[in-house]
């Protein structure tokens, strides 16, 4: 099996019938549209299309109509909604890069409409008070550093696990600039104060963990080399919000929706939380102002 077919199936599982559909270009297309992903996302992403194409017989990225996808969402029917976007919205990518790269003159799915959700945004927000208990409760000083990180740079939770010791540079106000390697490999520069630098410093020295440009902030115990695994990420998260007394699924991202609604609402410019998130457009970044605004009608109607 090539490394072209390796992409879609990694544990050999599919049969030699299942690749033929596929022309050797559409699997080198396949493969760079997957390699252009995080890791979690290759997982999901690739789940996604072998499923999709194990439920028609033959068709290759050429024979795909809209019909097709309308089918494999009813037959997905069963999932929340928001899982039946997010299988559109993976099979609208790889089409869509099918269109960009020249091989496709259309997505058969440029009409196939997302469903519309409640919008649950503002419910993942934390309160400071429930950020601080969350922050205060934890005593391992790993862990609270994650929580502090999380909080103070509003990064992502691969992006901090990718944390590197080369990728922060001191600046003469004792303040540290972080180099965070983003989506699509893109590169932002974000601010870290000079406790939480302090507080780094603590944590290397308490734990002798070693300070070269190579070494992982956050190393994993057992893979020698390798990053703490985001999943225990979530865990010590989700760990912590409960010794706080937060009945809620807490994740890293409520930390990054926290740090951008927190910083909005004590005069942060918009444009300033969209660098450091790394947002594409400020429309993005607004959305924070949208849901949880400072000012409505009442604060202009009379008093009844």
């Amino acid at each position: 099996m090539s490394k072209n077919l390796e992409i879609l199936d990694s544990k050999r599982t599919l049969s030699q019938e299942f690749f033929q559909r596929f022309s050797n270009q559409e699997m080198t297309l396949i493969t760079a549209w997957v390699h252009a992903k995080s890791p979690q996302t290759q997982r999901l992403y690739k789940r996604v299309v072998r499923d999709f194409f194990l439920s028609f017989s033959e068709i290759g990225l050429k024979d795909v109509e809209l019909g097709h996808g309308l089918v494999f969402l009813k037959n997905h029917g069963h999932l929340k909604l928001s899982s039946q976007n997010l299988i559109r919205d993976v099979l609208c990518s790889l089409f869509s890069f099918c269109v960009k790269s020249g091989y496709l003159d259309k997505s058969p799915f440029i009409s196939l409409e997302r469903f519309k959700t409640p919008d649950v945004f503002g419910s993942k927000v934390l309160s400071e008070a429930d950020i601080k208990r969350m922050i205060d409760k934890e005593k391992n000083i790993r862990n609270r550093l994650i929580l502090k990180l999380l909080y103070e740079s509003g990064i992502r939770v691969n992006e901090l696990a990718k944390i590197r010791m080369g990728d922060f540079s001191l600046r003469p106000d004792g303040n540290a600039l972080l180099m965070v390697i983003g989506k699509g490999s893109k590169i932002r520069g974000v601010v870290i104060r000079k406790k939480i630098m302090d507080e780094i410093d603590d944590y290397l020295t308490q734990l002798s963990l070693p300070q070269k440009d190579d070494d992982f902030l956050l190393p994993a115990k057992k893979a020698q080399g390798q990053p703490l695994a985001t999943p225990q990420i979530y865990r010590i998260v989700r760990n912590a919000a409960k010794r706080a007394g937060i009945d809620k699924k807490v994740s890293p991202h409520w930390f990054r929706h926290s740090s951008a609604t927190h910083a909005l609402e004590r005069g942060a410019p918009i444009h300033v939380v969209k660098a450091t998130l790394g947002h594409e457009s400020l429309t993005t970044t607004g959305k924070y102002l949208e849901r949880r605004p400072n000012q409505s009608n009442s604060d202009f109607l009379p008093e009844l």
